[in-house]
């Protein structure tokens, strides 16, 4: 085989690797949770993907390379979570849009057509969508300080305060909200981080890591078992872009040797 052929060859099974298989050994390691009894109407447990924040970018702040990288990563992650997990109902928790108040409506539909590129799905799996506060609004906690459980990487930002109705729901609305629907569970994103919290000791809230690596090395999603009766959720990791850039960067620098031995047994014959 050709020294320069090998070197090829080694940077075209880094872009395979990188781009495409990665994803299949991390989502695989993912699985549904286990609800602890059965349902007393003996359905099946509703499988609910549940993801946040992936900030599209737009045309004012996003550098090509960079929506062109970013978006790629959300669509293989989607794309191999949908094959392999297979559930019945996905929701995203707003953010989907990096500048949605600012779009015009040609920058709109183009961005339109991404989402729907990216988080494309089979008719028979519904997709639900929340608006974030960069497309309306908002959050309700005064800062991530109040996590009882969530992300030790980011623990030195979690006492940063958030800005009432502009950051977050004012308290007035957010204790309306708790009235009104009386939840057995919260779901929200924002943060890009993992938080969970328990409102008023009854009203249990995790908060959905950012979808995308524009937001955090360490992406992941949520895999939610919901009955009438009884829920259970377990997180999912996606690959990290760090490992990804460690792989290119071992690629190179295996396919720079090869070259840089060809070249020397060139020189000596």
């Amino acid at each position: 085989m050709y020294p320069n052929f090998s070197a090829v060859l080694v940077l075209l099974c880094a872009v395979l690797l990188c781009e495409w298989l990665l994803y299949y050994p991390a989502l695989r390691l993912c699985s549904w949770p286990r609800l602890d009894l059965g349902d007393p109407t003996g359905l099946e447990p509703l499988r609910a993907l549940v993801l946040s924040d992936p900030h599209l970018l737009g045309e004012r702040s996003g550098h090509w390379w960079d929506r062109l990288r970013r978006e790629w990563q959300m669509e293989r992650s989607f794309q191999t979570a949908l094959s392999l997990l297979q559930p019945h109902i996905v929701f995203i928790l707003g953010d989907v849009f990096d500048e949605g108040r600012w779009n015009s409506p040609q920058a709109w539909q183009e961005d339109l057509r991404r989402f729907h590129q990216i988080f494309r799905h089979p008719k028979d799996i519904d997709l639900i969508v929340v608006m974030g506060n960069h497309d309306v609004g908002a959050h309700h906690e005064r800062s991530d300080a109040v996590c009882f459980h969530g992300d030790k990487k980011t623990a030195q930002h979690h006492h940063l305060v958030f800005t009432e109705r502009h950051d977050t729901l004012s308290r007035e609305a957010s204790q309306k909200l708790l009235w009104w629907f009386n939840p057995r569970l919260i779901l929200s994103g924002h943060t890009h981080k993992d938080c969970h919290v328990v409102h008023g000791n009854r009203h249990p809230e995790v908060s959905v890591p950012s979808f995308s690596w524009r937001n955090r090395n360490d992406p992941s999603f949520l895999l939610a078992s919901l009955s009438a009766h009884q829920y259970q959720l377990s997180s999912c990791a996606l690959p990290e872009e760090s490992s990804v850039l460690v792989i290119y960067c071992s690629g190179a620098l295996l396919a720079t040797t090869l070259l840089l031995l060809a070249l020397c047994r060139h020189t000596h014959t």
